[in-house]
């Protein structure tokens, strides 16, 4: 594989969260300071995603469709996650949106994300897993949109994204393989991680951060991944990423993760051959309530800068792609 000459980042702008009890919510977004902040981080690099959700809960996904039009009415490079929400398992109108959303879309669209943590099981408002069908609608959905983007000569990446596995006996990315065999693994342009050291689980010092990024990222790229056969020239995003602040976790503390997890994606770039970083997110949803998810952003909710927004305004310049 050729050396990766730095990374491409991104974020997640809006203040909309997803929490296994509902979704953290707060003042509207505004939506010409959230464009001058992302001007403001891509100013010096060439390529720079903006991430977003969109939620297929069945029917024929016209909403979804209506969305996406309006989203590209704004000039960045989108990337798109389309969520499966389906309750009843809807696959035929599912891949019928892939399809159409690629038809319709493919020139412009940067990114298509086929669903979202579907290897998250337990937690109704945040991962694909949860719903019966997930593994079917990622394989089924990537190797339709392969497919479409084929026919239409598009531009748009495919992919999908996992959470770190939680315990030895999750079959996930060998049920990957058993549906969707080399076709499936042939058809990916990466393969992404959402990444929360120091987040969800046991407290991490900050001396040792670098080692538990590390650690999950090797396990993902040995095992995870080759168990469901994807080769080592599929590259790795780092689809999402984020501290949350509170009363109990300094703004300071969000700077310093946010620092030494990207230089630590960095630095594994060429040797686990990680291409992306995406941040989750760009602004808190409500930065008065204590619950994190209201607080992930690297902006309060009124959009003054926490110091974790000039770390990465740094980054993006020191380690972007040129």
């Amino acid at each position: 594989m050729d050396e990766i000459n730095g990374l491409i980042f991104g974020i997640y702008p809006f203040a909309n969260a997803g929490m296994a009890n509902g979704v953290a919510t707060g003042k509207p977004d505004d939506f010409n300071k959230i464009g001058a902040s992302i001007i403001e981080l891509s100013a010096e690099t060439p390529e720079f995603l903006v991430r977003t959700y969109a939620h297929f809960t069945g029917n024929n996904g016209s909403d979804v469709l209506r969305q996406i039009e309006q989203l590209l009415q704004i000039p960045v490079d989108w990337d798109l996650v389309l969520c499966f929400r389906s309750p009843d398992s809807d696959l035929k109108s599912w891949l019928e949106l892939i399809r159409a959303i690629l038809t319709r879309h493919g020139d412009r669209l940067n990114t298509l994300q086929i669903t979202n943590e579907a290897n998250l099981k337990n937690m109704p408002g945040v991962g694909d897993g949860y719903f019966p069908a997930a593994s079917k609608a990622l394989v089924q959905g990537v190797i339709a949109a392969r497919d479409t983007v084929t026919k239409t000569a598009g531009i748009t990446k495919i992919g999908f994204d996992a959470v770190p596995a939680f315990h030895a006996g999750d079959n996930f990315w060998t049920e990957l393989k058993s549906l969707g065999g080399r076709e499936f693994a042939g058809e990916l342009d990466y393969v992404g991680l959402n990444l929360y050291p120091d987040v969800f689980g046991d407290p991490v010092a900050l001396e040792n951060i670098p080692t538990a990024v590390r650690q999950i990222l090797k396990n993902f790229r040995r095992e995870d991944m080759t168990a469901a056969g994807i080769p080592d020239s599929t590259p790795i995003r780092i689809t999402e990423n984020g501290w949350p602040t509170n009363s109990g976790r300094s703004y300071q503390r969000q700077a310093e993760v946010l620092e030494s997890v990207v230089r630590t994606i960095y630095a594994l770039r060429n040797e686990l051959n990680i291409t992306h970083y995406e941040l989750f997110g760009l602004r808190d949803a409500d930065s008065s309530n204590e619950n994190m998810f209201h607080q992930f952003g690297i902006l309060r909710d009124d959009h003054t800068p926490k110091p974790a927004y000039t770390v990465y305004q740094k980054l993006v310049r020191e380690l972007g792609r040129k």
